[in-house]
């Protein structure tokens, strides 16, 4: 009988798992299609190591999360980021199944697979839900076979798949993160829990080892530190030399994370960044501050019973600044003191209610922003792991505390059925309706920016991909509309933080490509150049603009305007790189446009100067970073002495001219013109052999 017994057990188990794989699958299909989104880039198809498979796994343990994007490490949140392992999968994906392409330096690599990506999201998402169902049988034992699908376990499992705050976390891929963290730490309880029950030592391991995989995939996995001893202290029989034991592996796994993190990006100094985008309170009191930061977390309740609207977009000043008077500040405080409280005197009565909020607020806190910066002021991934929480408050109100109000049984389980079945029918409606804003960033970005209208960043994103839309677009009246609509989406960025600079530039774009109206272009262009003299999209875009339209006059005094902002002498790569161009661009000007040799040499000798110098510095840098910098500035620098040969030679002055043209035949022997115009200039210093012997060069 007992065999008959265990027999069926394993059944149900079996068919329970299967049911929450298929709801997970039937949840999350229809976001399998999609293509990247958001943060996609900087962490799949546009990470130079991800998109080089297994080659790039060293580099990906080696350096910041952002390193692989950018090609250089940039700690563009406070504390930097250390999130490898979601990375590494992203690489076997690529290895696997992704298609043999280019990178943007022009190399072979892979070009990824969103779809298996998405694939993948959503299986790991099932595996967490089924790894929740066990821990939460294991918390909640002695149910039958009968009643297992009204169950604690199975209802706060099947609330935690259907739950629309996770979209985020699931249809955007870079959402992994999320899910192999809260994978790895429950991964953790459940192997500490074996261990408590059965003592037996592999499980210390196995425990050790899912936290140390949690927290190589985003460090929110160290909140567990807190969650594992305090699940055994209200679900297990109080052992303190079994905690002890248990707690030492899942500590150990921490020490090393956190060592290797310091190995890798050094201590994290807590340092704000001096941009609105990554430091949301730059422009508040600390009073606002706090005031503010408790309004997000009541938000977070708030998405939890209703998930309506949602957004990927919480920056300044889609949330608010919030004052200490305000009701919102005051409703929050309230309400969290209240939890803490009822938590604290429940405590020793091991309430389910009293664990679910120390679970919540502990899980919480690293992303809550009271203890340290995060960069943002809230995003729903955040709230994933905590959420679990709320799904266990509300399953055990259903099967625990409702039938106290609710006498009769047949009344109490049509209660639960009908109660439970409405909440999983609109949470499953939300979820399904909201993947495919998810498909790509113009359609994540068009549709959210209509939910997020106060954030400055919403409407640049929305901004853009518009025109990037636009750009493509065949019909001229429609693309004319669309540049029209980005323009006033750019400006509603700007009404909201008056010094953001990517709006800037994009309205400078904008106003071109509308209509050329070079007077606004240039003065969005030159909001930047006065914040940012070196800024090189600023500078690189008054080219573009002036190579289609507009007169020499207007393009040199913007020149010399533009070159008047540059202030100093640091050696700076961004300010050698952003001069360098100028005044090279300007002694074109000079030279082809207005035939002003001596300006023309002068501003091209500074620009060698330049060009030599970034050369320097680039040599300094980690070329391994930047394999493509290296030809770049060689092509520059050989640029350079052909123009400057040029002039010189235009200008009469022929032994300064061939000695740079010599120069430049020395890096690339095999340019025509250049050739040809170092054979013209033995030809005017009388040397008709080597003249020849150039000419010949040159056919």
């Amino acid at each position: 009988m007992a065999k008959a017994k265990v027999q069926s057990n394993s059944t149900s188990k079996r068919i329970i798992y299967a049911v929450l794989a298929l709801f997970t699958f039937v949840l999350y299909a229809n976001s399998i299609p999609n293509d990247y989104a958001l943060d996609d880039a900087i962490v799949i198809h546009k990470n130079r190591f991800v998109i080089q498979g297994f080659e790039g796994i060293p580099k990906i343990f080696k350096y910041d999360t952002f390193t692989g994007f950018f090609g250089e490490e940039k700690q563009l949140v406070a504390g930097g980021r250390y999130r490898p392992l979601s990375l590494v999968t992203f690489a076997i994906e690529n290895q696997l199944f992704g298609e043999k392409g280019k990178d943007t330096a022009g190399n072979s690599a892979f070009v990824g697979n969103p779809q298996v990506s998405h694939f993948f999201n959503v299986l790991l998402y099932a595996l967490t839900g089924i790894v929740l169902f066990q821990i939460l049988q294991r918390l909640f034992p002695g149910i039958e076979d009968k009643k297992i699908w009204w169950s604690i376990p199975f209802i706060a499992s099947i609330l935690f798949l259907a739950h629309p705050i996770h979209t985020e976390a699931i249809a955007n891929i870079k959402g992994r993160d999320e899910i192999m963290t809260t994978l790895g730490a429950l991964l953790a309880l459940k192997y500490s829990l074996d261990f408590f029950d059965t003592e037996k030592k592999k499980y210390l391991l196995f425990s050790g080892l899912s936290l140390f995989l949690g927290l190589l995939s985003k460090e929110n996995a160290i909140t567990f530190l807190a969650v594992v001893p305090f699940t055994l202290y209200f679900f297990r029989d109080t052992s303190w030399r079994k905690m002890v034991v248990s707690f030492m592996p899942l500590l150990g796994a921490a020490v090393l994370f956190l060592a290797i993190r310091y190995a890798v990006i050094g201590f994290p100094t807590g340092g704000l960044g001096d941009e609105l985008m990554n430091n949301p309170y730059l422009e508040m009191d600390t009073g606002q501050k706090y005031a503010t930061i408790f309004y997000t977390l009541l938000l977070y309740i708030k998405l939890l019973f209703i998930p309506h609207p949602l957004t990927f977009d919480y920056y300044p000043y889609h949330i608010p600044i919030v004052e200490l008077s305000d009701w919102r500040f005051i409703v929050s405080l309230g309400v969290y003191i209240a939890m803490g409280v009822f938590a604290l005197v429940k405590l020793k009565q091991k309430s389910v209610y009293s664990y679910a909020i120390i679970f919540f607020l502990a899980t919480l806190s690293i992303v809550s922003n009271l203890f340290f910066p995060i960069g943002v002021f809230m995003n729903e991934r955040f709230v994933y792991i905590s959420s679990i929480a709320w799904c266990l408050v509300v399953a055990h109100f259903m099967v625990k505390d409702l039938p106290k109000w609710i006498s009769d049984p047949r009344t109490h389980q049509k209660a639960l059925k009908y109660g439970l079945g409405i909440i999983v029918l609109l949470f499953s409606i939300k979820t399904i309706t909201r993947n495919p804003v998810w498909e790509n960033d113009f359609s994540l970005f068009q549709n959210d920016v209509k939910i997020s209208q106060n954030s400055a960043k919403g409407n640049v994103t929305a901004g853009g991909s518009l025109q990037e839309a636009a750009d493509a677009e065949r019909d001229p009246q429609k693309q004319k509309q669309m540049y029209k609509q980005s323009i006033q989406y750019l400006e509603r960025a700007i009404e909201i933080y008056p010094n953001y600079v990517d709006a800037m530039l994009l309205l400078g774009n904008g106003y071109f490509k509308y209509n050329q109206d070079l007077d606004n272009t240039l003065k969005y262009y030159f909001m930047i150049l006065e914040r940012n003299p070196y800024n090189p999209n600023a500078l690189r875009n008054l080219r573009v603009v002036f190579n289609s339209a507009g007169n020499t006059q207007q393009k040199i005094e913007s020149y010399k305007r533009a070159n008047s902002l540059f202030t100093g002498h640091n050696n700076n790569l961004n300010r050698v790189s952003a001069e360098f161009d100028l005044k090279r661009e300007i002694g074109l000007v000079y030279g082809k446009e207005l035939n002003n040799l001596d300006s023309s040499i002068a501003y091209l000798e500074e620009a060698l100067s330049l060009a030599l110098l970034k050369n320097d510095l680039l040599q300094s840098h980690n070329a391994d970073l930047k394999p493509a910098d290296a030809n770049a500035i060689r092509g520059e620098l050989f640029q350079t002495y052909k123009d400057l040969g040029v002039a010189y030679g235009m200008n009469g002055a022929y032994e300064k001219a061939l000695e740079v043209m010599l120069t430049a035949e020395r890096m690339n022997p095999s340019d025509q013109q250049l050739m040809t115009n170092i054979a013209q200039t033995y030809r005017q210093l009388g040397d008709i052999e080597k003249a020849n012997e150039y000419f010949q060069k040159a056919r």
